[in-house]
């Protein structure tokens, strides 16, 4: 719950102004959020799988392929993000760090339950695959291309949607 009221807050403050202090603190609002979400799922990763340390292999596996390619991502299309280069770059890590503890809470949970808990596992795998969509749309909609009312519509049915899927199934798992 407290990682939605950021959301709503970055949510806020982006739409205030698109100004450099705006962006910086919706940047951190929704930071924030998603530091709340990592906590969440590693307590019920570590509640229902104690024997699983916070630094698993194929977690830390996983996280370090997808920011080593977010950031030759970045290095590649060359964004200058000015003062926002470290907000973006804890962001980009926290996002998806947040991403990888979503997956290892349903695909564990999947494998040691059984199918009982298939619908769940795959709206929270879900939930988290869309809160990356909508924060790569915004990030492209922020640095790259700014007056693009499609990723501004793409942005928000995936974020929204996002939001709704992973409060939803923090309540079962």
């Amino acid at each position: 719950l407290i990682g939605l009221l950021f959301g709503w807050g970055g949510d806020f403050l982006l739409h205030v102004s698109q100004k450099q202090l705006c962006l910086l603190a919706g940047l951190i609002s929704f930071l924030l959020g998603h530091i709340c979400y990592i906590a969440a799922f590693s307590k019920a990763l570590q509640n229902a799988f104690p024997e699983v340390s916070f630094f698993a292999p194929a977690d830390t596996a996983a996280f370090l392929l997808l920011f080593g390619a977010a950031l030759i991502f970045e290095i590649i299309k060359r964004q200058k993000f000015g003062k926002a280069l470290i907000p973006v770059i804890l962001y980009s890590a926290m996002l998806i760090l947040m991403f990888v503890k979503a997956g290892a809470l349903g695909l564990r949970t999947l494998s040691a339950s059984g199918s009982g808990t298939v619908p769940v596992c795959l709206i929270l795998i879900a939930g988290a695959a869309l809160f990356l969509i909508s924060d790569i749309l915004l990030a492209v909609k922020t640095f790259i291309r700014k007056e693009d009312y499609y990723l501004v519509i793409g942005n928000i049915v995936s974020y929204y949607t996002a939001q709704i899927l992973i409060a939803c199934t923090l309540l079962f798992i």
